[in-house]
C-alpha cells in the first residue's frame, strides 16, 4: 500500500473513532441528564430519600436495599405497571 493510501485509511479510521467517541459521550451526557431529572423528581415526592448520604457501592446497596426491592417489584409486576399507567 502506498503511503498516501495508508494515510487516507488511517485518517478515516481516526475520524470514525472520533465520531464513535463523540456519540458515546453524547449518549452518556443524555443519560446523566435524564438520571438527574428523574432523581430530582424522586426526591421531590419522596423527601426521606434526601436523608441518604452516599457511601461506597456496598454501603449504598445495603442502605438502599428496601428501595431497590420495592422498585424491582414494581418493575416486574405487569399488573402494578398497568394500574399505574392507566391512572395517568
Amino acid at each position: 500500500m502506498s503511503d498516501d493510501i495508508r494515510e487516507l485509511v488511517e485518517k478515516r479510521e481516526r475520524e470514525r473513532r472520533i465520531k464513535l467517541r463523540q456519540e458515546k459521550d453524547r449518549q452518556k451526557k443524555e443519560m446523566q441528564r435524564r438520571n438527574y431529572i428523574v432523581g430530582e423528581l424522586f426526591c421531590k415526592f419522596f423527601p426521606n430519600v434526601c436523608n441518604f448520604t452516599p457511601g461506597t457501592n456496598a454501603e449504598n446497596d445495603f442502605i438502599l436495599q428496601p428501595l431497590i426491592q420495592f422498585l424491582e417489584e414494581i418493575s416486574v409486576n405487569p399488573d402494578i405497571v398497568k394500574y399505574i399507567s392507566e391512572r395517568f
